[in-house]
Protein backbone atom coordinates (compact mmCIF):
# COMPACT_ATOMS: atom_id res chain seq x y z
CA UNK A 1 0.00 0.00 0.00
CA UNK A 2 2.13 2.83 -1.22
CA UNK A 3 0.57 6.21 -0.35
CA UNK A 4 1.58 8.81 -2.94
CA UNK A 5 0.67 12.44 -3.59
CA UNK A 6 -0.02 12.37 -7.31
CA UNK A 7 -0.91 15.25 -9.63
CA UNK A 8 -4.67 14.76 -9.38
CA UNK A 9 -5.09 12.97 -6.01
CA UNK A 10 -3.44 11.72 -2.85
CA UNK A 11 -4.12 8.00 -2.72
CA UNK A 12 -2.84 4.49 -2.26
CA UNK A 13 -1.37 2.77 -5.29
CA UNK A 14 -2.52 -0.83 -5.59
CA UNK A 15 -2.25 -3.63 -8.10
CA UNK A 16 -4.31 -3.19 -11.32
CA UNK A 17 -4.19 0.62 -11.43
CA UNK A 18 -3.21 2.84 -14.33
CA UNK A 19 -0.65 5.60 -13.75
CA UNK A 20 0.93 7.98 -16.22
CA UNK A 21 4.37 9.49 -16.11
CA UNK A 22 5.09 12.99 -17.44
CA UNK A 23 7.89 13.75 -19.90
CA UNK A 24 11.21 13.83 -18.08
CA UNK A 25 10.26 11.19 -15.50
CA UNK A 26 12.33 8.06 -15.03
CA UNK A 27 11.45 4.41 -14.54
CA UNK A 28 13.89 1.58 -14.04
CA UNK A 29 14.09 -1.64 -16.03
CA UNK A 30 13.17 -4.54 -13.73
CA UNK A 31 15.89 -6.84 -15.11
CA UNK A 32 18.86 -4.52 -15.54
CA UNK A 33 17.96 -1.73 -13.06
CA UNK A 34 18.98 0.81 -15.70
CA UNK A 35 17.09 4.15 -15.65
CA UNK A 36 14.81 4.84 -18.61
CA UNK A 37 13.80 8.45 -19.29
CA UNK A 38 10.22 9.04 -20.41
CA UNK A 39 10.07 11.36 -23.44
CA UNK A 40 6.28 11.76 -23.74
CA UNK A 41 3.41 11.12 -21.32
CA UNK A 42 3.24 7.34 -20.94
CA UNK A 43 0.68 5.15 -19.20
CA UNK A 44 1.78 2.29 -16.96
CA UNK A 45 -0.23 -0.60 -15.50
CA UNK A 46 0.70 -1.51 -11.91
CA UNK A 47 1.49 -5.12 -11.05
CA UNK A 48 1.86 -4.53 -7.31
CA UNK A 49 4.35 -3.05 -4.89
CA UNK A 50 7.11 -4.23 -2.58
CA UNK A 51 7.93 -2.60 0.74
CA UNK A 52 11.55 -1.50 0.79
CA UNK A 53 11.55 0.31 4.14
CA UNK A 54 9.51 2.67 6.24
CA UNK A 55 7.44 4.72 3.80
CA UNK A 56 9.39 3.38 0.81
CA UNK A 57 7.77 1.19 -1.80
CA UNK A 58 8.86 -0.13 -5.17
CA UNK A 59 5.91 0.15 -7.57
CA UNK A 60 6.14 -2.68 -10.13
CA UNK A 61 4.56 -1.83 -13.49
CA UNK A 62 4.43 -2.74 -17.16
CA UNK A 63 4.86 -0.18 -19.90
CA UNK A 64 2.73 -0.10 -23.09
CA UNK A 65 5.23 -2.45 -24.80
CA UNK A 66 4.83 -5.08 -22.06
CA UNK A 67 8.27 -4.54 -20.53
CA UNK A 68 8.44 -4.79 -16.73
CA UNK A 69 9.65 -1.64 -15.04
CA UNK A 70 9.50 -0.12 -11.56
CA UNK A 71 9.63 3.25 -9.85
CA UNK A 72 9.96 4.12 -6.18
CA UNK A 73 6.98 5.85 -4.54
CA UNK A 74 9.02 8.84 -3.32
CA UNK A 75 10.17 9.49 -6.91
CA UNK A 76 6.58 9.99 -8.09
CA UNK A 77 5.59 13.03 -6.05
CA UNK A 78 8.09 15.88 -6.53
CA UNK A 79 10.17 17.56 -9.22
CA UNK A 80 13.13 18.77 -7.20
CA UNK A 81 15.63 15.91 -7.53
CA UNK A 82 17.12 13.76 -10.26
CA UNK A 83 14.80 10.99 -11.55
CA UNK A 84 11.79 12.56 -9.75
CA UNK A 85 8.57 13.81 -11.36
CA UNK A 86 4.93 14.22 -10.40
CA UNK A 87 2.91 11.32 -11.77
CA UNK A 88 -0.82 11.20 -12.50
CA UNK A 89 -3.56 8.67 -11.65
CA UNK A 90 -5.51 7.69 -14.75
CA UNK A 91 -8.21 5.76 -12.88
CA UNK A 92 -10.53 6.95 -10.16
CA UNK A 93 -8.94 6.49 -6.72
CA UNK A 94 -10.28 3.49 -4.84
CA UNK A 95 -12.79 4.11 -2.06
CA UNK A 96 -12.47 2.20 1.23
CA UNK A 97 -15.38 -0.01 0.15
CA UNK A 98 -13.66 -0.88 -3.14
CA UNK A 99 -10.43 -1.71 -1.29
CA UNK A 100 -12.32 -4.01 1.07
CA UNK A 101 -14.08 -5.80 -1.82
CA UNK A 102 -10.90 -6.23 -3.91
CA UNK A 103 -8.26 -6.92 -1.28
CA UNK A 104 -10.18 -8.01 1.83
CA UNK A 105 -9.02 -5.51 4.43
CA UNK A 106 -10.55 -2.36 5.81
CA UNK A 107 -9.08 1.13 5.61
CA UNK A 108 -10.19 4.49 6.97
CA UNK A 109 -11.20 7.42 4.74
CA UNK A 110 -7.57 8.62 4.62
CA UNK A 111 -6.51 5.10 3.53
CA UNK A 112 -4.82 4.01 6.76
CA UNK A 113 -5.18 0.29 7.33
CA UNK A 114 -7.39 -0.80 10.22
CA UNK A 115 -5.74 -3.55 12.24
CA UNK A 116 -8.00 -6.48 13.10
CA UNK A 117 -6.57 -6.73 16.57
CA UNK A 118 -3.80 -5.20 18.60
CA UNK A 119 -1.65 -7.41 20.78
CA UNK A 120 -1.42 -6.16 24.33
CA UNK A 121 1.21 -7.07 26.87
CA UNK A 122 -1.25 -9.48 28.42
CA UNK A 123 -1.81 -11.35 25.14
CA UNK A 124 1.92 -11.60 24.48
CA UNK A 125 2.50 -12.87 28.01
CA UNK A 126 -0.17 -15.54 27.66
CA UNK A 127 1.25 -16.65 24.30
CA UNK A 128 4.73 -16.86 25.80
CA UNK A 129 3.41 -18.89 28.75
CA UNK A 130 1.74 -21.29 26.30
CA UNK A 131 5.05 -21.70 24.46
CA UNK A 132 6.78 -22.51 27.74
CA UNK A 133 4.13 -25.12 28.54
CA UNK A 134 4.59 -26.66 25.08
CA UNK A 135 8.27 -27.27 25.79
CA UNK A 136 7.55 -28.66 29.26
CA UNK A 137 8.44 -25.68 31.49
CA UNK A 138 5.19 -25.68 33.49
CA UNK A 139 6.61 -23.99 36.63
CA UNK A 140 7.93 -21.02 34.66
CA UNK A 141 4.66 -20.66 32.75
CA UNK A 142 2.60 -20.73 35.95
CA UNK A 143 4.95 -18.23 37.64
CA UNK A 144 4.67 -15.80 34.70
CA UNK A 145 0.87 -15.94 34.66
CA UNK A 146 0.71 -15.50 38.44
CA UNK A 147 3.05 -12.46 38.33
CA UNK A 148 1.07 -10.96 35.48
CA UNK A 149 -2.23 -11.34 37.33
CA UNK A 150 -0.76 -9.81 40.50
CA UNK A 151 0.63 -6.80 38.66
CA UNK A 152 -2.63 -6.28 36.75
CA UNK A 153 -4.57 -6.40 40.03
CA UNK A 154 -2.35 -3.55 41.29
CA UNK A 155 -3.07 -1.60 38.08
CA UNK A 156 0.47 -1.94 36.69
CA UNK A 157 1.68 -3.22 33.34
CA UNK A 158 3.44 -6.57 33.24
CA UNK A 159 6.67 -6.87 31.27
CA UNK A 160 8.53 -10.11 30.61
CA UNK A 161 12.29 -9.89 30.67
CA UNK A 162 14.27 -12.69 29.07
CA UNK A 163 16.71 -12.61 31.97
CA UNK A 164 13.82 -13.64 34.25
CA UNK A 165 13.15 -16.74 32.17
CA UNK A 166 16.46 -17.97 30.81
Amino acid sequence: MARIQLENCVCQVFKDMNLSAPPGAYVFDAETQEPIQIEKRTKFYTLGNNRMGIGRYKINMTDPNGRKVYCMNYMMDDNERKYHAIWRMEDEPYTPEMIYKKYGYKVTEDHKRIKQYKLTGRVRTLKFAKQLRDIGRYEDADRIIKEMQESLAKGKRYIIRKSDIF
